[in-house]
């Protein structure tokens, strides 16, 4: 059946972003008493995301949503249509409010395609009778309608593990709140596949990887900075291939010429007095990439930054250059403090960087927030703009959605221009790994192994998140598995945490291979040798093998020691 969230204050906290006006978003409203002549009325409300908060419309659940409706770009992935059903969706929305409160963008989405998901099979299960046979099942309008049929064909649907606990917490909600029973519908399987934890060796080479990756972009961008602002160097060439080696001058003098940090190929020719079109300068997307920071180049940024700090995906996207940020060490000024918030946990974390290093975590950020300075101003404009158009018109949702991207925009240090002439942006959950028909991380590791002999290939199967995985691991084993050294690497409140944190199927698979290795080393040594040397064995769990010169040292070492140990 469905578990209620365990996490009952998760995000809680007061919210730190306002949206319009005094009052931005309404009061979510208790499911006290609710009417049946009052619920049909409101089906649209704001989440209270302390960062990211999201309109939430339900009027498509009452009214039905076709294909043909969509935009062009979201047919391919659309799973079928489906019928309205106002009276159901009035029923639960006051839940939905109260439920979804907190969430942010992202989960609201995953939350809505849940949704979706079970209107398909209330759908399907009222139409599978009628084609087997003469039997009609009358269309359900309330929970109290639900009965095995509509748990059947969910099922038989692949309705999964989180869509399934999501739509039933909601019905019970509310069949709790008319007097009604509980239903107890057994949960999926959950269809995950238990994978091991990066090990030591695949981070490192990882990391040397990004490393390398980053410390490429920082060079381009020397490079690109010794061309001057020069408006007319161009002019003393007739050939248009030698116009191209001043490309970059020309792009930094029209940008202090219009005051625009993305001049257009229009500006450009404009500036040069031009008639033609500046063929020559097309595309524009190195010359950007000489200035600011890619998509990529923000990507090669944040990896490192996530596997040097040992924090969740969200909370390094969550970074606000406008709060505490990065600062000096209070004792030791050859390292720097790195500050982020975790929303969900409502607690501050804390990561230290080594100043003088060009690929530390406080680098890194100063170095792009210092790049991205001029992008970050024109974000600033166009909020500006923003609020003003809203004292007009407070309602318009699309000014409100924008002003919170904006926000989030300027706040952010993972700003990077669009060579596709989107502007400025910025990497959130969705785009922090993905690229076109890959993700990012992938592709890297795709590289990283051409290069690799078989036995030393890194799995492609790693996602950034495990990187947090693979940091706990590391402090826990070469702490020699102390759990207070695993948990503040962690940064959790309680050791008990950890300790549940450990037990994640991914350290039970290292436990086990660690106790095969355990296994199959002492009965090699007994085969072998006749004897099981306890030096000899832990050295070969730790590093793998021990040659014969190193057992030789080894029993001249102990032949010379006295009864003391000296």
């Amino acid at each position: 059946m469905a578990e209620p969230t365990k996490k009952k204050n998760k995000g809680r906290h007061a919210p730190s972003l306002a949206l319009v006006g005094d009052n931005p978003q309404p009061n979510i409203k208790k499911p006290n008493e609710p009417d049946a002549r009052t619920e049909h009325k409101v089906l649209t409300f704001w989440t209270q995301h302390p960062t990211e908060p999201r309109l939430v419309d339900l009027n498509e659940f009452a009214t039905g949503r076709k294909r043909e409706e969509l935009p062009a770009k979201s047919r391919k992935r659309w799973a079928g249509d489906y019928s309205g059903r106002p009276e159901l969706i009035a029923q639960l929305q006051p839940f939905i409010e109260q439920e979804w409160m907190f969430y942010g963008r992202l989960t609201v989405r995953q939350a809505l395609s849940s949704l979706r998901a079970w209107w398909r099979v209330l759908d399907e299960a009222e139409r599978v009778p009628g084609e087997a046979s003469k039997l009609q099942v009358s269309r359900l309008n309330g929970v109290e309608q639900l009965h095995e049929l509509y748990y059947a064909v969910s099922r038989r649907l692949d309705i999964d593990i989180k869509q399934h606990t999501q739509f039933m917490r909601l019905v019970n909600l509310r069949r709790q709140h008319v007097g009604l029973p509980t239903l107890y519908w057994p949960s999926p399987g959950d269809d995950r596949k238990d994978t091991d934890a990066p090990t030591h060796r695949e981070m490192e080479a990882i990391r040397h990887k990004l490393k390398h990756g980053w410390f490429a972009v920082l060079d381009r961008w020397e490079h690109a900075d010794r061309n001057p602002a020069d408006l007319s160097s161009w002019k003393k060439y007739t050939n248009s291939a030698q116009w191209k080696e001043h490309a970059h001058s020309i792009y930094r003098a029209v940008i202090e010429l219009v005051n625009d940090p993305l001049p257009t190929m229009a500006q450009i020719a404009g500036a040069i007095g031009y008639q033609k079109k500046v063929h020559w300068m097309w595309p524009l997307g190195p010359l950007q990439a000489g200035l600011y920071p890619t998509g990529e180049d923000v990507r090669y940024a944040f990896h490192i930054a996530l596997l040097y700090s040992g924090w969740n995906v969200q909370t390094l996207l969550d970074l606000d250059v406008t709060g505490r940020f990065v600062e000096e060490h209070p004792t030791n000024p050859e390292y720097h403090l790195v500050y982020g918030f975790k929303n969900r946990g409502d607690s501050e974390h804390f990561c230290l960087g080594r100043t003088k290093r060009t690929d530390s975590i406080g680098t890194i950020l100063k170095t792009i927030v210092e790049r991205t300075k001029p992008l970050r101003r024109e974000v600033r404009k166009e909020l500006i703009c923003v609020r003003k158009s809203l004292r007009k018109d407070k309602q318009n949702t699309e000014l409100i959605d924008r002003k919170v991207e904006l926000t989030l925009t300027l706040k952010s240090p993972w700003l990077f221009a669009d060579p596709m002439g989107r502007g400025v942006r910025r990497l959130t959950n969705s785009t922090v790994n993905t690229e076109f028909q890959t993700t990012f991380l992938r592709r890297i590791i795709i590289e990283l192994n051409k290069s690799q002999p078989e036995d030393r290939k890194v799995r492609e199967s790693i996602t950034p998140s495990e990187f947090r995985d693979a940091y706990i691991g590391f402090a826990y084993e070469f702490s020699n598995y102390s759990i207070l050294a695993a948990k503040v690497a962690a940064t959790h409140r309680q050791a008990t945490t950890t300790q549940r944190y450990l037990r994640h199927k991914a350290w039970r698979a290292h436990s086990a291979s660690k106790v095969r290795n355990l296994s199959t080393e002492m009965w090699t040594e007994i085969q072998i040798y006749r004897q099981v040397d306890p030096a000899i064995l832990r050295a070969k769990m730790d590093f793998g093998s021990v040659s014969d010169i190193e057992r030789e040292r080894l029993k001249v070492y102990r032949q010379g020691r006295t009864r003391i140990g000296v």
